[in-house]
């Protein structure tokens, strides 16, 4: 493989594939985006221009050969910037470390220049805290006094609500024992009132028992008075019927009718009716 010298100059001793004025340049100057630019588009231009040829061994050779150049011109751009980073690193680092004697300097005489100002804005504050202490410990003692009176005010109106409700809870208890003395008193009432209807009603039916009783009672009585009396008219009827015919006083004869020569047996009237004539009881002699 050519390559062509006027288009592409390269110093293969420093690293391949590079353009010597790269290579040579300051790396400051190369690692500047205009510069940086232009070797980016001359490596590009070489793998461009390449033709690879796999058909033999010494094609695939040269093809692994080329490619290991872009590897190597990577490895020195790279050590070069790393080199510029460094330095620049330790410069950062030296002006990094001045930076903050000068800040902590500056700082230190800032302080010290403003310390009498600052000791006086300290006291300030500090009066400015008081006083404002003083306020809110005479605010917060107000508002406890105000919530000691409130704390008061409530508990007295608990007070006031418990009383009330033991008042009220006697009062309901006191109406319910009413209710139930008034509920018993009227149950007994009734139970006495019941008690007297029935008392009355038995004593009445006694009454009435007792007034039917004597009635048929005397009823009884009176019929057998009247019996008796009956019986005593009867007797002495018959006493004074026996009485007339032992003593031979004629009684009148009925008439006989006429019925032919049948005669009928002669009758004889007592007070109870008449009856047919016999003879009179004979004294009992003793004998049988």
């Amino acid at each position: 493989m050519t390559q062509k010298k006027e288009a592409v100059l390269v110093d293969e001793t420093i690293t391949p594939l590079l353009p010597v004025k790269y290579a040579t340049m300051d790396p400051v100057e190369v690692f500047k985006t205009a510069n940086m630019d232009l070797v980016i588009a001359a490596l590009k231009k070489q793998a461009e221009d390449f033709t690879p040829d796999v058909t033999t061994p010494k094609g695939r050779k040269e093809i692994a050969s080329f490619a290991a150049k872009f590897s190597k011109s990577k490895t020195f751009l790279d050590g070069k910037g790393k080199e510029i980073v460094a330095d620049i690193k330790a410069k950062a680092k030296t002006i990094d470390q001045e930076r903050k004697r000068l800040r902590d300097t500056c700082d230190e005489l800032r302080d010290k220049s403003r310390e009498p100002l600052t000791k006086w804005e300290d006291e300030e504050k500090a009066r400015i805290a008081a006083e404002e202490l003083a306020r809110e410990i005479e605010k917060a003692h107000e508002e406890a006094l105000h919530e000691n009176d409130l704390f008061d005010r409530q508990k007295e109106i608990e007070r006031k609500e418990a009383e009330f409700a033991k008042i009220e809870a006697e009062r309901l208890e006191k109406e319910k024992q009413e209710e139930r003395a008034r509920l018993k008193a009227e149950f007994e009432e009734g139970v006495r009132r019941d008690a007297e209807a029935k008392a009355k009603r038995d004593a009445e039916e006694a009454i009435k028992r007792a007034k039917a009783e004597a009635e048929r009672r005397e009823q009884e009585l009176k019929e057998q008075a009247e019996r008796a009396e009956r019986e005593k008219v009867e007797a002495e009827a018959r006493a004074q019927a026996e009485k007339n015919w032992r003593f031979g006083k004629p009684k009148s004869r009925q008439r006989q009718k006429p019925n032919g020569n049948k005669r009928k047996k002669k009758l004889a009237k007592s007070p109870t009716g008449w009856r047919p004539r016999r003879k009179p009881p004979t004294k009992d002699t003793g004998r049988k």
